[in-house]
């Protein structure tokens, strides 16, 4: 009787090493592809939550016939009240967090607006950005203020804050759209709405619960803006408070001042986004605004009424 044999077939060692060479390749291949797409739907999450902002602006400017101002700041005792973003929760469907505003009490600190500064709210955060945790400021009775990365545009700064010896509390080069205890409107913008910056995005920096950065603190006066010194992700340093400053090579700062009395601020728009930042413009646009733009451009459109023409955006 014959018996047959049967060899059972494997892969070598040589075959084995060429398999795993081979997925190691299309891992390689393909990581970046699913990290593009992941980032692309961040970036698209990201637009369309400045949509929503521009639409809660133009929702409180049929309201007011006027965007809101930077921040109300009274006189004398130079108290802090409202900035813009917490006057257009009402037009974000957080209605219920503005009704927690006292406008009796500074939101620099006040413990009437504790709940208000410590509330995070998911339309001014940007996917792309590091969730950070909220920041605190232990020199104010531990207050906590959450952090956002959408800011207004204040114009080419600095933006200068004096205590209430100064006639004017504000001052910049050139205006943006955005001033203290000052509302533009849409009639104001005699450039076109089309060709004027209203919101941009900035990294709010810090690495968690810290007292060491406060760019994109949603309702603190002094963070919630920026400025068109420089274009877009620009490598020169922010210029903010001493102890409110901590410079990293994706938001560069130094410290330009160090008291309350004296507030000599810029801050550049910045984001996670390759190549450039999101904005929303007058008529309620987005566009992505690459950081190689022509620089006379960026402030051209930073301008409301400035007469300028507005050139390349690349």
């Amino acid at each position: 009787m014959t018996h047959r044999r049967f060899s059972k077939s494997a892969f070598t060692l040589v075959e084995l090493l060429v398999v795993i060479a081979i997925i190691g390749v299309l891992v390689g291949l393909l990581l970046p592809a699913v990290q593009a797409a992941r980032e692309a739907a961040r970036r698209m999450q990201c637009s369309n939550n400045l949509k929503q902002i521009g639409l809660a602006l133009h929702n409180y400017h049929d309201t007011h016939i006027a965007f809101p101002p930077l921040y109300i700041s009274r006189f004398p005792g130079y108290s802090d009240r409202a900035n813009w973003i917490t006057m257009v929760l009402p037009f974000i469907e957080q209605a219920n967090l503005n009704n927690t505003y006292d406008p009796n009490t500074s939101t620099g600190g006040g413990a009437g607006n504790k709940f208000l500064n410590a509330a995070e709210i998911p339309t001014f955060r940007c996917p792309s950005a590091p969730q950070n945790a909220p920041a605190t400021y232990p020199g104010i009775d531990g207050f906590t203020w959450a952090l956002g990365n959408y800011v207004c545009n204040n114009g080419l700064g600095p933006y200068v804050s004096v205590q209430p010896q100064a006639a004017q509390i504000a001052t910049v080069v050139r205006e943006g759209v955005f001033m203290v205890n000052k509302k533009t409107g849409i009639r104001d913008m005699t450039d076109g709405t089309s060709n004027t910056l209203m919101v941009s995005e900035v990294i709010a920096n810090a690495p968690g619960p810290s007292t060491s950065d406060w760019r994109g603190n949603l309702t603190y006066p002094e963070n919630c803006m920026f400025h068109w010194n420089e274009a877009p992700n620009s490598p020169a340093p922010d210029r903010l408070r001493n102890q409110l400053c901590t410079s990293t090579p994706i938001a560069p700062c130094v410290g330009a001042f160090t008291s309350f009395s004296q507030r000599n601020i810029i801050v550049t728009a910045r984001s996670m986004h390759t190549g450039g930042v999101q904005a929303v413009f007058g008529d309620g646009s987005v566009r992505f605004m690459g950081q190689t733009i022509n620089l006379l451009s960026w402030q051209a459109m930073g301008s409301p009424n400035g007469g300028e023409v507005v050139g390349d955006e690349s």
